[in-house]
């Protein structure tokens, strides 16, 4: 994102643009598009291992805390008693109400009349913090994956972006045209950048997006049948060189039957064999 935020101000600035050129651009893209992927396919994974890791070490840890006697002297009952239920919840694997019941307790703590002692707090407030990311990692894996990986946010920038595509599919690299279809897939996440304050704006990005997608598959479509026509020729000219008419025994072999007569005598090839002799 910072890269094409800062790709058109360097533009004024031939140098620095020249720099500023980054060619690895899509496959850093196509990088991040698989991970995205990967997290998508091992989504149950990642879920059985956080829910494995809240029911033992998370719930051990809350205990832990809560039979420290500083803990039960400062803070609230009504708290202990929440968190001693949030405890439970772990236990059972029910984690669906854990978020809300903290929500409570944080509300209590901050209304409470009494106040908690930093360092009575921090420890427990620090551990359901974990507590609430690990079930984020059970329950929310894909808003989490639009909210920190996503790369909607270059639809602002997409000329920019189709440009480093279309410089990638035409470059000199053998490995840079392979990731011209990434692009494509990129383009299907702009359509996140909508909200639900401007109900049409969804479907602007999606015309958009539609608009863009249609206009790169052309030019990648050019592209490989550019390649084709490439291959073709090459293909007709390396054939016509291995013809037999073209093989070397077609000129050899008429050499071979020359018959060789006796060696010349020396000087008889000159051009002045037959000079007079002059002497002085």
């Amino acid at each position: 994102m910072w890269y094409y935020q800062h790709k058109p101000m360097m533009k004024a600035n031939k140098v620095q643009a020249t720099y500023f050129e980054d060619p690895n651009m899509p496959a850093l893209i196509q990088v991040m598009l698989s991970f995205q992927q990967l997290l998508r396919d091992f989504k149950p994974k990642i879920a059985a291992y956080y829910s494995a890791y809240l029911m033992g070490p998370d719930a051990k840890r809350l205990e832990e805390i809560l039979a420290d006697k500083n803990v039960q002297t400062h803070v609230p009952k009504d708290v202990l008693s929440t968190v001693q239920s949030i405890i439970g919840d772990l236990r059972k694997g029910q984690f669906e109400l854990i978020p809300v019941s903290w929500a409570e307790c944080e509300l209590a703590l901050i209304n409470g009349k009494k106040p908690v002692p930093p360092t009575m707090m921090s420890p427990l407030a620090e551990k359901m913090k974990f507590v609430i990311q690990h079930i984020s990692y059970v329950q929310a894996i894909e808003e989490l994956i639009s909210e920190n990986a996503s790369l909607r946010e270059l639809y602002y920038h997409k000329a920019e972006v189709e440009q480093s595509f279309l410089k990638a599919m035409d470059g000199t690299g053998t490995d840079y045209p392979k990731y011209a279809a990434a692009y494509l897939i990129l383009l299907s996440q702009f359509v996140e950048n909508a909200t639900i304050f401007d109900p049409p704006e969804k479907d602007r990005i999606g015309t958009d997006s539609f608009e863009a997608a249609q206009t790169y598959v052309n030019k990648v479509a050019d592209r490989i049948l550019s390649l084709f026509e490439q291959i073709a020729h090459n293909y007709i000219t390396f054939d016509f060189q291995t013809l037999d008419l073209n093989a070397i025994h077609s000129f050899s072999s008429p050499l071979v039957k020359v018959k060789v007569g006796p060696p010349p005598l020396p000087g008889s090839e000159s051009a002045f064999g037959k000079r007079s002799q002059h002497t002085t």
